[in-house]
């Protein structure tokens, strides 16, 4: 059995003060691991308001990953990557 796909949701963002839109979460991203494709949407809080960061694109190579050789590692490496692109697309729109 092969790991074909990784989703991820941040929360970190108050759902109380900024309403429907972060309700389900600040960020979502994923990737398929066939096809290397990751994609990222994210909202971030700039001057007390909160905005929605254009959506990230990207090829992502992960090693491929069956059953017998997962470990919590690939979760860590992914939520990483996920930080970092996060952070630059932070940059950009500020």
């Amino acid at each position: 059995m092969q790991l074909i796909k990784i989703y991820r949701t941040d929360y970190d963002i108050d759902r109380q003060k900024y309403g429907e839109a972060v309700k389900n979460g600040s960020g979502k991203s994923s990737i398929d691991l066939r096809t290397n494709r990751y994609v990222g949407n994210f909202y971030d809080v700039h001057d007390g308001k909160l905005r929605q960061l254009p959506t990230i694109i990207k090829q992502l190579v992960f090693t491929d990953t069956f059953l017998y050789c997962f470990s919590d590692d690939i979760n860590f490496e992914f939520e990483n990557k996920c930080l970092k692109f996060y952070e630059k697309a932070k940059k950009k729109v500020t």
